[in-house]
């Protein structure tokens, strides 16, 4: 057993001239990737590091690099979410034990704050051959990343060499000897891994997507422009693709698909318009090293209920059990408890956490340990798991694990804020979203528009609730605690704030509908803006597709960077309606107002 840079040597000696990264114009083969590492880790050995390197890097060839130049350097590598406020970011940086930052320019201002070391990666420096540290241990960690958690306090959990090269190894993974993978995750996200590293030590081709967002049609421009093979989206973005451009995905032999309950609606759309593609549901916590089960579906026809979360990969072992740690019989739910390889070394700075969650391993007499995932499953006839909900309050929120608890804490450092809940609630659209009740302080009146902003800048966007509702007091029950179940839901986006402006020029009435359309909501003012009404970065997805299946082109970045309906108009282009493709046997989803498209094609300018 070796370590991923030393696999990733090996693999280049093989294959020194195949292309290893793309991103836009520029390209790294394997040699120039390896080449480019040892210049950098060279640099970061002159730093003790003591400790995991932080790596403050946009998605791009360069942030590839850096992450390679940590592992040779002998460290762990820490990806940060620049999404994080800098309250957050030194937070996480403190509790990961970081000593040493990279950066990929000139660091800001906020980035100096952090009071660490930095090195500016993109400032080369002569160097020659490989960059010599000694022995680095199969065990030794690799990367950190960090999950909710429900003390208020992230989680940081350590993922090994050994871990990322057995999850590299699943036979499946390096089954297609001509692999080119879209590497498009957040880079704090573990889907990262998958993306990246099972790619290179398999051969393949990495694609990098320089940009936060990718719409439907880029997505689909890429697929056919690069001749991408795999990629992965998280359920709720292939859900959404699934719905309104299944065909976008053709040209793909897999499509990977996780984080969340996987629809068996959207499945069998993809297929059908997919011919010859396999859908793959992937299940696995952060803590066994992105994917410990998978089931991969090419024929609808078998798909009842669900899409199974499936069977272990090669070295993982699952077990279904009680309270008491015994298996369940076959068809019970139970907890899912995982073992084997890919289970990582636990959460940094947090023993009891780390106690609690991963315990020994009665089934093997190893001294080994398995994962308590606190999720519910049950074993089918044929062996494969089915996904049954939680044993406990963490949901997925977008495909993100969110502990309610997190931001309850977040809410209550607020000194205006006395008392804090939170809970999920399914939007207009059917998706999952956090609502959030607040008892203010005495004397107090906090706008829950100003929490929201508050929240946005210290927590990651996923965690943001989508309501704010503040009460004068929480429901109780008979014993004295938080009645969950009795607060109200909360109000319907649309009805407050704003002036409630109805839709003027064409234009605006055609986007007011697909805005309605796309959040299944009553109405939708145009001087109130998309995620005022309750939209998040999927239903935004949508709102880009719709239009251009209108024929009006609106970018993701035009959604988040307009405040209202009207202004989002205003920036739409006229564009050729896109065509959607019949799917035998199945309705196509449509806009709740056929007269939309209608509308559209009269206008050559607004009335």
């Amino acid at each position: 057993m070796s370590t991923i840079h030393e696999a990733l040597r090996a693999r280049t000696s093989r294959t020194p001239a195949a292309i290893a990264v793309a991103c836009g114009d520029h390209e790294l083969s394997y040699a120039e990737l390896d080449a480019a590492a040892d210049r950098l880790a060279t640099r970061l050995r002159r730093f003790e590091l003591t400790g995991p390197v932080g790596v403050l890097h946009r998605r791009s060839a360069c942030h590839v690099v850096a992450l390679l130049a940590v592992l040779k350097a002998g460290a762990a590598y820490v990806p940060i979410d620049p999404r994080l406020s800098l309250a957050a970011r030194a937070e996480f940086l403190r509790d990961a034990g970081v000593r040493v930052l990279v950066s990929d320019g000139a660091p800001s201002e906020a980035d100096v704050a952090l009071g660490l070391p930095i090195v500016e990666a993109g400032a080369e420096e002569a160097g020659s051959g490989p960059a010599d540290v000694g022995r680095v241990s199969p065990d030794a960690l690799a990367y950190l990343m960090r999950t909710s958690g429900s003390s208020g306090r992230p989680k940081v959990i350590g993922i090994s060499h050994r871990n990322v090269l057995d999850l590299a190894a699943e036979p499946r993974f390096g089954a297609n000897g001509d692999l080119r993978v879209l590497l498009h995750s957040a880079e704090a996200f573990d889907a990262s891994v998958f993306e990246l590293w099972v790619t290179l030590l398999n051969g393949g081709q990495v694609l990098l997507w320089p940009e936060p967002e990718l719409d439907i049609a880029t997505l689909s421009q890429l697929i056919t422009g690069r001749q991408l093979t795999r990629i992965w989206l998280t359920a709720g973005v292939f859900a959404a693709v699934a719905a309104e451009q299944p065909q976008a995905l053709q040209g793909l032999q897999e499509v990977w698909t996780g984080g969340d309950v996987v629809p068996v609606d959207a499945v069998t759309r993809v297929l059908a318009a997919c011919p010859g593609i396999s859908v793959v549901n992937g299940y696995g916590p952060t803590e066994t090293t992105v994917f410990a089960t998978s089931h991969a579906v090419g024929d609808p026809a078998g798909l009842t209920s669900d899409v199974p979360i499936g069977r272990p990969l090669l070295g993982v072992r699952t077990y279904v059990l009680d309270d008491s740690l015994r298996p369940v019989p076959q068809g019970q739910i139970g907890e899912l408890y995982i073992g084997g390889a890919g289970i990582a070394r636990g959460y940094a700075g947090q023993p009891a956490m780390t106690a609690e969650r991963f315990v020994a391993d009665p089934f093997t007499g190893e001294g080994s340990r398995m994962y308590r995932s606190g999720d519910l499953v049950r074993s089918g006839a044929d062996a494969a798991l089915h996904f049954a909900g939680r044993a406990d309050d963490q949901v997925k929120i977008r495909g993100f694990r969110v502990e309610p608890g997190e931001v309850e804490a977040a809410l209550l450092r607020f000194p205006d804020v006395a008392r804090a809940a939170v809970t999920v609630r399914e939007n207009g659209t059917g998706q999952r979203t956090l609502a959030a009740y607040v008892v203010p302080a005495e004397g107090c009146a906090p706008e829950p528009a100003e929490l929201r902003a508050r929240l946005g800048a210290q927590l990651p966007d996923y965690l943001v609730p989508e309501t704010v509702l503040p009460m004068s007091s929480f429901p109780v029950t008979a014993n004295g605690k938080l009645d969950r179940r009795a607060l109200p839901d909360p109000p319907v986006p649309g009805r407050a704030g704003g002036s409630g402006k109805t839709p003027g020029a064409r234009r605006e009435e055609l986007f007011a509908g697909l805005v309605i359309s796309v959040l299944g909501i009553a109405e939708a003012p145009v001087d109130q803006g998309f995620f005022e009404l309750g939209g998040d970065s999927i239903s935004a997805l949508r709102l880009v597709a719709r239009a251009a299946g209108a024929g009006w082109g609106i970018t993701l970045r035009d959604v988040f960077a307009w405040n209202t309906i009207a202004e989002l108009a205003q920036a739409a282009r006229p564009v050729q309606p896109l065509e959607t493709t019949a799917i035998p046997g199945l309705e196509p989803v449509r806009l709740d107002d056929d007269e939309l498209a209608m509308v559209q094609s009269e206008l050559g300018s607004d009335a």
